[in-house]
């Protein structure tokens, strides 16, 4: 997604849950952890519906071992989530993984605020972008 201006478009968004509840509550641990709890939520669900397989089915395992960038790559090859909401939800992946594995940063340890509503913004889009593609998806029967 290009450019947002994030007031305007927290102001309008339609899904009202408990992120917008942890962010007033300044409680930007919990956010990050319950936005990737929905992110790797809706990706398997995703990845049930793209192949019409059940969590019950051997021929889910692999699918659903895959780590939620993959999935999120693998929706985008398979056409069912476009260029733009890819980059939206891979650029949260992106710095999400470097605060809790590469980067070095403990997420507990970070100070700036500036930074921590960055990555707030990013990871409300990216949890946007999941929702949209399983409602999409309810819609679709798609068959392998």
């Amino acid at each position: 997604m290009s450019k947002v201006d994030m007031k305007t478009y927290r102001a309008k968004r339609p899904r009202k849950d408990i992120l917008e509840d942890l962010r007033a509550e300044g409680k930007f641990f919990e956010y990050l952890h319950f936005a990737w709890a929905l992110i790797e939520f809706r990706a398997d669900e995703c990845i049930l519906k793209a192949y019409c397989l059940s969590g019950r089915n051997p021929k889910a395992k692999p699918l659903l071992g895959l780590s939620a960038s993959k999935k999120i790559d693998l929706f985008l090859e398979i056409g069912i989530l476009s260029q733009e909401k890819h980059k939206a939800a891979t650029r949260f992946i992106r710095r999400r993984n470097g605060l809790f594995h590469r980067e070095g940063i403990f997420v507990r340890l970070l100070e700036d605020s500036n930074l921590k509503e960055e990555i707030m913004d990013l990871a409300l889009i990216a949890v946007d972008v999941m929702d949209e593609l399983v409602d999409s998806m309810k819609m679709t029967v798609l068959v392998p």
